[in-house]
């Protein structure tokens, strides 16, 4: 199987792990702290549930399942695929640092 470039202004010279970095960085300066924004959405979402606060990893996980989704109906869609790993990883980061 090849890969293609999909686009021109992918840094291809970096590791994966350092694109995720990259990624989270650039996410956190458009929507902020990640523990503060998912905190926030699991408190709206208990709430419209009627259910306690859902807890960022939590938050994470079903991110990483809306964007699991969006893959499957459009699999060349890169953005959902890069967001993805970025959902998986904070999700890890923040779960380890809840126990």
């Amino acid at each position: 199987m090849q890969f293609r470039h999909h686009t021109a202004s992918q840094k291809w010279h970096l590791s994966m792990s350092e694109r995720i970095e990259a990624l989270i960085k650039e996410r956190g300066r458009m929507y902020g702290d990640a523990i503060d924004n998912f905190t926030a959405v699991g408190r709206g979402w208990g709430a419209i549930l009627g259910v306690d606060d859902i807890p960022p990893h939590q938050i994470a996980l079903m991110m990483d399942w809306l964007k699991t989704v969006r893959c499957a109906y459009n699999p060349s869609h890169e953005d959902s695929w890069q967001d993805k790993l970025g959902y998986s990883e904070l999700g890890k980061r923040i779960a380890l640092d809840e126990s």
